[in-house]
């Protein structure tokens, strides 16, 4: 009788252990997908961003970037792209993060 209940105190034990821990990675899976519906909403504003500014680029635009005298204006189309791919790059997900809620977002490569 004493050998159940002994068995049955170990049990006890291994299963609230297992469930600690099986809350702990419920909780690091339910930041990690916050992380993901945040980073989900800054790519879909970013791309909104990106449609908008291709509905406002006129032929002119356009045509301004492609001479070569224009420099000035294919600059400045450059850098619109740039700051773009800056805020895809930024919005990106990065799996490392997982553990560290604070993280900052990774630089940019260059």
């Amino acid at each position: 009788m004493r050998q159940a209940s002994e068995q049955l105190a170990a049990t006890g034990k291994q299963i609230e252990a297992e469930r600690a821990h099986l809350d702990g990675e419920v909780a690091s899976q339910r930041g990690a997908l916050a992380r993901c519906v945040s980073k989900n909403a800054q790519l879909y504003a970013a791309g909104q961003e990106i449609l908008q500014a291709y509905e406002g680029l006129g032929v002119l635009d356009v045509m301004q970037a492609r001479q070569p005298f224009a420099a000035q204006s294919r600059v400045r189309l450059e850098q619109i792209a740039q700051q773009y791919g800056d805020q895809l790059y930024q919005g990106r997900f990065d799996a490392r993060q997982t553990s560290d809620t604070s993280a900052a977002p990774a630089p940019a490569p260059q």
